[in-house]
Order: C-alpha cells, then structure tokens, then sequence
C-alpha cells in the first residue's frame, strides 16, 4: 500500500498537463449480503422488539436531550 501510494503521488506530480491524475486510493468494493442472514437477523429482531418494546429509541433520544421526530402521514 505504502509503494502504491508513494509512486500514484510521484505520478501525479510529474504528469502532464492534460493528463487525468491517477486516484489515491480505491474504493472497497462491496459484497452482495447473504439473504438467508439477513431473514435470520430480522426475525431475531422483530422476536426482541415483541418481548421488550421499541422502548429502547426513547430512552436514546432522551438521553440525548433530543425531541423524538414525528412520521408525517400524507393525505391522499
């Protein structure tokens, strides 16, 4: 990493002048999820929101010093 960053800088001093700048760094490409753990998360979800409660957000803002926004319902 350290070689790859040294010589794209030494490149993009030394180019011309309507040459594109090499990028610094790439961006992590990202991986398809697994929709099997992703069912499986959300089921363990909704089974704890049942049990105890959405409680926890309030407790959250309120620790925060914060007013829970209110969900705008559109009229139609």
């Amino acid at each position: 990493m350290m070689y790859n960053a040294a010589f794209t800088a030494a490149y993009n001093v030394n180019r011309k002048k309507n040459k594109r700048a090499l990028k610094l760094w790439r961006k992590a490409r990202t991986r398809k999820a697994d929709m099997e753990v992703i069912h499986d998360n959300l089921a363990v979800i909704r089974e704890v929101e049942a049990k105890e409660g959405k409680g926890w957000i309030d407790v959250i803002y309120q620790k925060n010093g914060l007013k829970k926004p209110e969900r705008r319902q559109e009229s139609g």
